[in-house]
This record gives C-alpha cells, structure tokens and sequence, in this order.
C-alpha cells in the first residue's frame, strides 16, 4: 500500500518544481514519469496544486474576514481569566461558537504559513525589485542614463547606480539591455555568482535555473566573476563578441563562447518567439514561461518530430494547440488555467 504521507510530500515537492518555472528537460521527464506512475500520484498532484492556487487569493481573503483576534477571545469574561489554579481548573469550556472562532483563526494562521513557504522566492523577489513583468507581459523601460532595458515575461531587476558603476541585478528571468556609453561609470549586470560589463554594446542576459546566458547582439561584453560572490573557478574575464552567447553557472564557465542566431535568441522583444528544433517538451516549456496559468505535456512518444515555429508571445495558446495539432496531440483544459497536452 503507497504511503500517503510521502506522496503528498512528493506531490509538493514538484508543485514547488513546476511552478518554479525552472524546470529543465531532465526534471520534466521525472516529473512525467512520477505522474505516470500512478493515479493516486496524479490526483494528489492536482489537489496540491489546486491548494497552491487557492494560497494566491489568500490575502483578498483574509480582507473579507470577520473573525475576532485569538488572543482577545473572551477577555472581557471573568470566566476565562482565572487569577489562580483553581480558577483555572474550575472554569468552564468556550461556547461552541467560540471554539469555532478560535479554530477558524488558527487555520487561516496556518494558512498564512504555508503560504509564505510557498511564496517565499516570489516576496522576496518583489521586495528587492525596482522593475518586474509578470508572466506573458513584456516591458520597455529607459533609466537615467538613457539606457533602454526590456524585461521579458516573469523578470525582476534592481537599480544601483553609483558615482562610479552603474549596476544591474538580474534577480529573475530575461533582461535585454541597449547600454548608452559612459567611461567614468561602466556599465554591469550581476547575476548568480558573475558580472557582465558592457563595453559600448547591447546584450541579453538571461538567468535560467542555476545558470545565466549572456547574448551579445552588438559590440563586446566582458563576463567575470563577481569578487564578493563568485567562487575562485572563474578566474578571468572572457570577451563576449557580438552574435555570440556565454553561459557560466556558481562562478564556472560551462564552454567557451558559442555562436548564435540573435535574431531568433533575442526575438522576444519583438513579441516573438522562435523555436527551432527543440523536444516537444522543451518547446511547451519555453511556451509556458509566457502563458499565465500552466502548460503539462503527459505521456511521451519515441521518435516525435521536433518542434520548429515562430510564435506570438500574446496568443500562447493558439501556439500550444498549432504545435499539438503537429504532433497529434490532445488538448484539454483544467480548472485553474492548465493546459494538458496528451499523448
């Protein structure tokens, strides 16, 4: 017999994985395989979730109750503030109704605890961020340097510019930067454990998982650890050309500077999305980051053609239902804006 306790522990586990958005393909294919392989497995998946969901509206919620404070429950009432033990034992029980108070405040308490634990990242993301886009939304900005930055969908970036830097934090997603020039102040961009330092350029820097992507559409960008956070395995700037894209995670670079196709990689600040080649899976998730509820490929299928197009990220799933209609999947619709495409 399954052990309910650990499922449901498992079942969060990937709500917090999936909903992450930084899945990669090695996970997604655990996370299918653990779907697969039971129906107790899916539909605890779906209650969890569901509860996460249901944690989103948590604090409209909470405007709307009544309930007294816990801790003044029957304070005016002599009965339940004994001045000695034998009061204290004497006293008689709550009326009903006042247990069902108290135990209506202990759960929303609780709630709020498991909706902090769920949205801990989130918070603290909001409360560091000078700019942010949520999921599907793109958004122009210019700084006071006249720098122009374009976040794509769920980015988040702090502003810290000095007398002598002007620094960026990527703290989530996809940024695109088109840097004005000024010697007496360079121009960087942290993310994880590295800084990227424009020099007279224009470049993409994208954190995704454990690792950052520096896309150099124009001029040079001198990736380098970060002296206060990287570790020693980074130890020299490597010059980014334009066309060009780096990746490095924790400090490491992952290969040297590889050649790319930046109108494709950068088409998103034009609304575009460009997938060439890519496992179902991995087009659904790159889908996914700019749809605002949940896309789950179920099921797999050997040999399945990959996945070429060009997409609106405004219309998210007119894409998802083109590239099932391609690969003969079904498409069928959730409460709770998911998306299933099956096998």
């Amino acid at each position: 017999m399954p052990d309910q306790n650990h499922i449901k522990k498992e079942a969060r586990t990937w709500v917090l994985r999936v909903t992450s958005r930084d899945m990669d393909e090695t996970e997604r294919r655990k996370f299918n395989d653990w779907l697969s392989a039971d129906e107790v497995h899916r539909a605890t998946f779906d209650r969890e979730l569901g509860l996460w969901q249901m944690l989103g509206g948590l604090a409209d919620d909470l405007k709307d109750q009544s309930l007294a404070d816990p801790s003044k429950i029957n304070q005016s009432d002599e009965r339940y503030s004994p001045t000695s033990d034998q009061q204290a034992a004497t006293r008689s029980p709550p009326a009903p109704s006042q247990r069902r108070m108290a135990r209506a405040a202990i759960g929303i308490a609780a709630s709020v605890v498991l909706a902090l634990a769920y949205f801990a990242e989130d918070l603290r993301v909001l409360a560091l961020a000078d700019f942010s886009t949520g999921t599907g939304h793109i958004s122009a900005v210019t700084l006071p340097d006249n720098t122009k930055v374009t976040l794509n969908t769920g980015s988040a970036i702090s502003i810290d510019y000095a007398e002598h830097e002007r620094r960026i934090r990527l703290l989530r997603g996809e940024v695109y930067f088109e840097v004005e020039p000024d010697n007496t102040r360079p121009f960087r961009v942290e993310a994880l454990t590295g800084v990227s330092e424009a020099i007279g350029t224009a470049f993409a820097v994208r954190k995704k998982e454990d690792a950052v992507l520096v896309t150099v559409t124009e001029g040079n960008v001198s990736v380098k650890p970060d002296p206060e956070t990287a570790s020693r395995s980074l130890r020299r700037p490597h010059v980014v050309t334009a066309e060009r894209q780096i990746t490095y995670e924790a400090g490491t670079l992952k290969a040297p500077p590889q050649q790319v196709d930046v109108s494709s990689t950068i088409a998103w600040v034009e609304g575009k999305i460009v997938i060439e080649r890519l496992s179902v899976s991995e087009a659904i998730a790159e889908l996914d980051r700019y749809f605002p509820g949940r896309i789950f490929v179920i099921g797999s299928a050997r040999n399945a053609p990959l996945v070429d197009g060009i997409f609106d990220t405004q219309d998210i799933e007119t894409a998802v239902r083109a590239v099932a209609a391609v690969q003969g999947l079904s498409v069928m619709r959730t409460p709770g804006s998911r998306v299933l495409l099956l096998y």
